[in-house]
């Protein structure tokens, strides 16, 4: 789940929680397109 407030609008940021690992932390958009990605990559091997 993605949560974009507007204090991530602001810093261009994604809040991050996970069903499996919870409460992720704060990260930039391009560095969530990366992590999404690899987890893409790796699931469809």
């Amino acid at each position: 789940m993605l949560i974009v407030g507007a204090k991530e609008v602001e810093e261009n940021t994604v809040a991050v929680r996970s069903r499996k690992d919870g409460d992720i932390g704060t990260m930039s958009i391009q560095d969530f397109k990366e992590k999404i990605l690899k987890e893409i990559e790796n699931k469809t091997k």
